[in-house]
């Protein structure tokens, strides 16, 4: 189901591959240079005053243009949280965490299919191997 709808998105290629047995999705084979990342972040403002003003703000945000949530978690013990996000630039992906850093820091790593880094690691490979 979701890689059907990932393909019917524009700029995907028609095929899911195969990878040991897997279905894997090529979300980085947009076109339009679109990344996922995967961003987590921790409380820095555990304060009453900070979660209340941070809960305020969120109420009323809305994620930049060319950012898009494919997944928004908070972690259960209350530290932080984590969230894929789709984004078409390092300059969206700022301006998505710019209005939390009271009270949030944020780790982002940018992150491809399994499909993707299985094939980069071994081009790597064949690489050192080339390699006298």
């Amino acid at each position: 189901m979701v890689a059907a709808a990932v393909r019917a998105r524009k700029g995907l290629r028609a095929s899911v591959p195969r990878v040991y047995g897997w279905n894997v999705p090529a979300v980085n084979e947009q076109i339009g240079g679109l990344m996922l990342f995967h961003v987590v972040w921790d409380f820095v403002d555990t304060s009453e005053d900070g979660e209340r003003r941070s809960l305020a703000v969120f109420a009323k945000w809305q994620p930049p243009a060319g950012a898009e949530f494919k997944g928004f978690y908070g972690f259960a013990d209350g530290t932080g949280g984590v969230a894929i996000i789709e984004a078409d630039s390092a300059a969206t992906l700022a301006r998505t965490t710019a209005p939390w850093t009271p009270w949030l820091r944020f780790t982002a790593t940018p992150i491809v299919p399994i499909d993707e880094s299985t094939g980069i690691g071994m081009e790597a490979i064949a690489f050192r191997d080339s390699v006298a």
